[in-house]
Formats: C-alpha cells, sequence, structure tokens
C-alpha cells in the first residue's frame, strides 16, 4: 500500500481510505476527509466548511 500513499499527495485533505484492484487496468480508491486538515475552499482559499460551494 505505500504505493497508493505516495499517490495520496495529490489529494490534499484527504486520506486512502482502502483500495481494491478491479482488473489489470482498474483500481478503486476510496478517499475519506483527513481529520487533520483544515478544509479550504478551492476557489479564495479561504477556511471552509466542507458543504461550501
Amino acid at each position: 500500500m505505500s504505493e497508493a500513499n505516495l499517490s495520496a499527495l495529490f489529494w490534499e485533505g484527504f486520506r486512502i481510505d482502502s483500495y481494491e484492484v478491479k482488473a489489470s487496468d482498474q483500481l478503486h480508491i476510496r478517499l475519506v476527509p483527513d481529520p487533520d486538515v483544515i478544509p479550504v475552499c478551492s476557489g479564495c482559499d479561504h477556511v471552509s466548511t466542507p458543504t461550501e460551494k
């Protein structure tokens, strides 16, 4: 799973909960919010709630 953890760098604010190989060319990755990361708005970078649009 160490390779999957490296890819988590691209999903800031989330962590990998689980993963499953579906086929030789498919990987199902389940992400969950990382409780150690304060959510920010991707548009303005201000602290936000998870439901902000």
